[in-house]
């Protein structure tokens, strides 16, 4: 938020060099940048205020809400701004019949301009956007810096004079929840296509058409080699519209035509289809909706993934790296069956890979390779046969292929460093280049039904030594693109041909298996595979590799010709017994990329394959910049550079290009998330030492663990006594086996440990006696096994079979022989609601010989709140509601206490709750830490109208100002979000008079949105007041209020000027005049006078009366009243966004302004000002004068 902030104070705002210069907030944090980040180029903002350009800046963008203050400074300053003027305007025109896109096809239109803006449909402030699903199409899709809005699905409660929830709720499916890819969707298109400049190509009431144009890599290039994408918006909600448009794509049918594709995912005709470039004019976009078209580009290899292949492989040692689970979570307020954002090419797992879809759980689980040596790794990355090159990256841009091009001086042999690549490249890395196949046939014995791919195609097997098939059905139909045999014949029982060899197709001999197929002849170039399978699986692989680790391959060579075809064998290893299952392909082993120009071209691409990898790679001895930059020690004479990934996560990318030479880089890209799990987990018990004898009660336990744990559990062998968790009830980890989960908590910084992950527990009712005892620690990772059917019994083989350890601290127990527990709630990290019920237990001698009310004295309770799972800030509560429950269990008697509202708003923080009981100088304690439960109170608040807009003022609708308005244009959209248990809703004015038609209830997730049609609108205020019944006889549980100022305002945008003759068109349209008419006329142009009052036009529109009635006598009038003081008060009425100016003389000739010129561009409706001069002497006299302009 800096407009409150003088502009200054960020930085320098003029000046030739204020772009180098380190003045101010941003000017110093741009130099720490470059100093922290080895960036040495001087001009602290070129790359703030150009996205496309290699970025060697800190990214700084303002919250500005209004002005005044101008924004102009602030940009000077060296930010960007929040484009809140853009998003007012599209929630005022987008879904609204009578508004206009007419110029939103231009970059900046609406706005602050591309190099400027930030864009932004929700705020935390302001949670309303109208039709936001365009708004989101546009900002992602248009020159400029996009940005979304999340709560993350948690949602904050109501926020007393913040006009609803603070911050707002979001409800944006920004993971693709509730099936609603729509925003995963525009992040991918974003990040391929909105690049470069725009270029307009269309735009009406309703229609817009734009195209993004890229010549970065070569500014001499035509329009037509740079365009990457054309958009197309629909905001016509009533039906579907297609515009006659022309676009930089070739589009010349039957000659140079492109072939694109329709990328946007979401509802409807938002599906992917194929159009020429010359029929994009009979595309319809659908009602509310939008369409991105663009050349198709490389796609996962249809051979390899439809046999489960994934487009990014990692092998170490040279076998292919196994698997961890990892769950996805959404917020609770978010999708119950979250399934994440499926939509996304190459950006989502395979549905191999995931489990847990659906259901009401808020999670799904994703399988991702595991890497335990990274010593020795084989990246292999494959696209299907469009793809020219592959490009491959490692987090955020690490050397892989151990060169760096020419010329280029990285200390960290990075192909593409940052400051001098762009987005397109940055970071990534040529890998090798393995080959390009055509389409792989497989045999059949029937050649008609020879498949594409090894998942459909015919397969044999056999038990070894028996002689006898069972032949599985294929489902091919021989489809023969380009660049493919012709048919691939086999029959196991079929004897070859003499020339070839004896026996039959199918043959067990002394030196292996020996099976042959036979192709049409005349296939140079050719290669064949075998593929097997030893547990009855259908073999799967492609090109000679098996996709799955089941299927073994083996070459097949040409052995000769004979019987009009080309005969190929492979000799499977000699088996002495089993069963093999196997088929055979056959493919072009070295072919040109295959630009998807047509039907033809799509259609064939995806059956071949472009394979690229990384060999050897090294990732223990691997030096690199941890955040892809230059970082430099503090004197700036060394690289901070690191060796060795660390374990946990990494991401791998492959980037396909299409064949694009002299033109604007196409790509897709493939993610892989790995987790590298270098050992098993590490930590240490902090306290107590080894051997210490624990005296008290109670003992809090510290343990640190290093930066891969993600659980510890504990439980403490302190032999067979009252204290054990089968005696007490409760889970207090005492016993052999009796696992607990420990609670996280922030690290106490003046522990020293090598480990920064804190978890704390207590070792409670320590026993008497001097008892050896050991506290038993086990440590859980990513891939440690789960808690599930731990043993009693530790052992080094249990822990390293399930990938954990067990830490173990000796310690004697002698406590003071009473005990005190918390039994209710019984574990750590337990979650409690505000009518719990706590209950502590305690030794029963401590009652004997006293009362409960002595009892009740002798107990306190604190509880904890400031910082999550710490004692700090702890509160003593009140002992009214302590209860004392004689003879509880057997040989314990309990204290009940009822839990105080506890929910803060973070349903993962630890509450610290302890429980004391002191006699004397005997004191006992128990602690338990709990997470509250969310305060489920009805939830109701008015989206729209909004209380506040983007500037922070209170909201204002506008109605268009014309003379004969349609019932569309005094109609205003009502929406009331609620909860789910909202059964009826009530909506009346308070203020004013309105009438309300209810247009439907939607629901997502568990909130509600509730739509009314406010018609008949007259300009005033109004407030609406909502009422909540659960069901409509049932009692009000939950009511808002809204205050609501409606205007006129301009129907068309308000610059618009089409004669330019001063008058904005916007008022001639409210006034009945031409906007075509700039001429002295009787009626129309500046100098018109229709009422003939004296007045033109010009002057009715600047002072603010209407041309249409003689009004002479409502010109504004300055009213004077002098003070007992001397002073004078000057009083005036005056209209928004003018320039009004009070000036005194003593001759009516030389005139001195009084104060400052008064600004109304922030007001809505007219309003009284008033200048008070206290300059006047008692026998002064002055003349007054008040002046009105309009901005400039």
């Amino acid at each position: 938020a800096v407009k409150h902030t003088p502009a200054d104070f960020f930085g320098s705002t003029f000046g030739g060099d204020r772009d180098r210069s380190d003045y101010g907030f941003l000017g110093q944090a741009q130099r720490q940048f470059n100093l922290t980040r080895g960036y040495l180029d001087a001009n602290h903002r070129d790359t703030v205020f150009n996205i496309d350009a290699p970025r060697d800046d800190a990214m700084f963008f303002g919250e500005h809400l209004g002005q005044p203050p101008s924004y102009g400074p602030y940009i000077d300053a060296g930010m960007r701004l929040i484009d809140n003027d853009l998003r007012n305007n599209l929630n005022r025109t987008l879904g609204n019949p009578s508004a206009s896109l007419v110029g939103y096809d231009q970059p900046g239109a609406g706005g602050f301009g591309p190099s400027v803006s930030v864009m932004h449909a929700q705020s935390h402030d302001n949670d309303y956007a109208s039709r936001r699903e365009l708004q989101h199409a546009l900002y992602f899709t248009r020159d400029g810096l996009p940005l979304v809005y999340t709560d993350g699905n948690y949602h904050a409660g109501t926020l007393e004079g913040s006009g609803g929830a603070f911050p707002r709720h979001s409800n944006a499916a920004f993971l693709g929840q509730f099936g609603d890819a729509r925003l995963p969707n525009l992040a991918y298109v974003h990040q391929h296509f909105a690049r470069g400049v725009q270029r307009p190509r269309w735009a009406d009431n309703d229609f817009l058409a734009y195209e993004r144009i890229d010549k970065r890599e070569n500014p001499g290039m035509s329009d037509g080699a740079g365009v990457v994408a054309l958009v197309m918006v629909n905001d016509n909600y009533a039906e579907g519209e297609n515009r006659d448009l022309a676009t930089s794509f070739p589009s010349v049918p039957f000659s140079d035509d492109a072939y694109l594709f329709q990328y946007a995912r979401g509802y409807g005709s938002q599906v992917g289809f194929y159009k020429y470039a010359s029929q994009l004019r009979e595309v319809v976009i659908d009602p509310g909706s939008y369409m991105i078209f663009s050349y198709r580009t490389p796609e996962e290899s249809l051979a390899w993934k439809e046999n489960g292949g994934r487009p990014i492989e990692i092998f170490q040692s040279g076998e292919r790296a196994g698997h961890v689970v990892v769950s996805r979570r959404d917020g609770p307020n978010g999708d119950a069956g979250f399934s994440g954002p499926f939509a996304n090419p190459g950006f989502h797992p395979p549905p191999s890979d995931l489990s847990g879809i659906g259901g009401t759980d808020f999670q799904y689980e994703v399988r991702v390779p595991r890497v335990t040596d990274i010593r020795d790794l084989k990246f292999v990355f494959r696209a299907d046969r469009s793809a020219a090159n592959i490009l491959c990256k490692l987090d955020g841009g690490i050397d892989l292929n151990g060169t760096r091009p020419d010329r280029n001086t990285d200390p960290g042999f990075r192909d593409h460093p940052p400051a001098l690549s762009s987005d397109n490249f940055l970071g990534y890395e040529q890998p090798d280049f393995v080959g390009r196949m055509g389409p792989e046939k497989f045999a059949a014995k029937d050649t008609s039904r020879c498949a594409l791919s090894a998942a459909r195609a015919e397969s044999w097997m056999v038990r070894i030594g028996s002689g006898e098939f069972l032949r599985g059905d294929g489902l091919g139909v021989n489809t023969s693109p380009p660049d493919m045999a012709q048919f691939v014949y086999h029959d196991p029982e079929a004897r070859l041909p003499e020339s070839i060899g004896s026996g039959r197709q199918y043959e067990e001999k002394f030196s292996g298996i020996e099976i042959y197929v036979k192709t049409n002849s005349a296939l140079g170039g050719y290669r064949g595979a075998l593929y097997y399978t030893v547990d009855r699986s259908q073999p799967r692989g492609a090109i000679g590799s098996g996709a799955v680790d089941a299927t073994s391959t083996i070459p097949m060579s040409w052995v000769g010709d004979a019987e009009g075809g080309s005969w190929w064998r492979g000799v499977i290893e000699r088996r002495r017994g089993g069963t093999i299952r196997y088929t055979m392909g056959v493919w072009k082993d070295a072919v040109s990329p295959l630009f998807p120009s047509g039907e033809l071209e799509v259609g064939a691409k995806r059956h071949g394959m472009t394979v690229f990898q990384i060999d050897g790679f090294n990732g223990e001895q691997v030096r690199f910049f941890p955040h892809n930059d230059y970082a430099k020690t503090p004197d700036q004479h060394s690289f901070e550079m690191k060796v060795g990934l660390d374990e946990g996560f990494h991401i791998l990318r492959a980037r396909a290009f299409l064949e694009r030479t002299g033109k604007a880089s196409l790509f897709n890209t493939f993610q892989q998330t790995f987790y590298y799990d270098r050992s098993r987990p590490e930590g240490e018990i902090v306290f107590p030492a080894e051997g210490e004898i624990l005296s008290g009660q109670s003992y809090e336990v510290v343990v640190r663990a290093d930066a891969s744990v993600t659980e510890a559990w504990f439980f403490i062998e302190d032999g067979i006594g009252p204290n054990d968790d089968d005696v007490t009830g409760s889970a207090n980890g005492n016993g052999p086996g009796k696992w607990v989960k420990i609670p996280e908590v922030g690290p106490d910084p003046s522990l020293e440990s090598a480990f920064p992950r804190e978890f704390r527990f207590n070792y409670t009712n320590i026993p008497a006696g001097n008892i050896p005892s050991v506290i038993r620690v086990r440590l859980r990772e990513q891939s440690s096994s789960g808690a599930l059917g731990w043993a009693s019994l530790i052992s080094d083989s249990d822990d390293a079979e399930g990938w954990c350890t067990t830490l173990s601290r000796n310690v004697v127990a002698d406590g003071p022989g009473r005990a005190l527990f918390v039994g209710f709630p019984a574990f750590d990290g337990e979650v409690v609601g505000e009518d719990y019920v706590l209950k502590a237990y305690f030794s029963g001698d401590l009652g004997e010989g006293v009362s409960d009310a002595q009892l009740v004295e002798e107990f306190n309770i604190l509880i904890a709140s400031t910082s999550s799972g710490t004692s700090s800030g702890a509160i003593v509560q009140d002992r009214e509601s302590f209860r004392v429950i004689r003879d509880a269990t057997a040989g314990f008697h309990a204290l009940s206490f009822d839990m105080p509202k506890l929910w803060n708003g973070d349903p993962e923080f630890q509450h610290h709750i302890r429980v004391m009981h002191r006699r004397g100088d005997v004191e006992l304690s128990a602690i338990r830490l709990v997470r509250a439960s969310e305060l489920l109170e009805p939830y109701v608040s008015v989206v729209q109208p909004p209380a506040f807009d983007g500037g922070g003022q209170p909201w204002v609708e506008f109605i268009p100002d014309v003379g004969a308005p349609t019932p569309g244009q005094r109609e205003i959209a009502i929406r009331i979000e609620t909860d789910s248990r909202a059964g009826h809703l009530e909506v009346v004015f308070e203020e004013g008079e309105g009438s309300l038609v209810f247009a439907g209830v939607r629901s997502v997730g568990a909130q509600q949105f509730w739509d009314y049609r406010w018609e008949g609108v007259v300009a005033g205020v109004y407030q609406i007041r909502v009422d909540v019944r659960e069901d409509p006889l049932g009692e009000v549980v939950a009511s808002a209020i809204r205050d609501v100022t409606v205007a006129l305002g301009p129907s068309v945008p308000l610059a618009q000027d089409l004669d330019s003759d001063g008058l904005p068109d916007w008022w001639e349209i409210a006034k009945g005049l031409s906007v075509f008419e700039d001429g002295d006329g009787p009626v129309g142009g500046p100098g018109g006078d229709p009422d003939g009052d004296g007045v033109s036009n010009l002057i009715e529109y600047v002072i603010g009366l209407d041309p249409n009635f003689p009004n002479m006598n409502s010109v504004p009038e300055l009213g004077i009243r002098a003070s007992r003081d001397g002073s004078v008060h000057l009083t005036f009425s005056g209209i928004p966004d003018r320039l009004y100016c009070i000036s005194w003389s003593l001759d009516l000739e030389r005139w001195t302004p009084l104060g400052a010129v008064i600004d109304t561009g922030a007001d809505v409706l007219p309003s009284r000002y008033e200048v008070i001069d206290r300059e006047l002497a008692d026998t002064a006299k002055r003349y007054y004068r008040l002046e009105v302009a309009l901005p400039e």
